[in-house]
């Protein structure tokens, strides 16, 4: 999936013609810690995060079902890990209060990891998921 993902940015950045820092990122659930690995990787200027999450091991710990999956993940997907490489990154994250799957507050800990100069804005959506 990583690879899909640098293949994805490398061919949106050659069509439009920028360079690979100049695309806006976008990352949904899952997609929100592979938008931030390219994010850190490609230095990019603006990263949006939707329902994102620190982890895949923190989210499966959120679900009593998932767990016994838990050593069976491959991937680790440490978005909080590629948020503190961010150095001048303008983030933006939106998370539903009512995520049954993703908990917004696991949006806001990925926050607390930003140690960039650019800022990390969050916004908690009260009535959605």
């Amino acid at each position: 999936l990583y690879i899909d993902a640098e293949t994805m940015l490398r061919f949106v950045a050659r069509r439009e013609q920028v360079g690979e820092s100049s695309v806006v990122l976008i990352g949904n659930s899952l997609g929100a810690g592979f938008a931030a690995y390219l994010a850190a990787r490609h230095a990019s200027e603006i990263l949006l995060l939707v329902g994102g999450y620190e982890n895949l091991p923190a989210v499966v710990r959120g679900h009593r079902w998932l767990w016994p999956l838990h050593p069976f993940f491959r991937w680790r997907v440490p978005a909080d890990g590629f948020v503190r490489q961010l150095a001048h990154t303008c983030v933006h994250a939106v998370h539903g209060a009512l995520d049954d799957y993703i908990p917004p507050e696991q949006t806001e800990r990925l926050a607390r990891q930003y140690r960039g100069s650019g800022s990390f804005e969050t916004v908690r959506v009260e009535r959605a998921t």
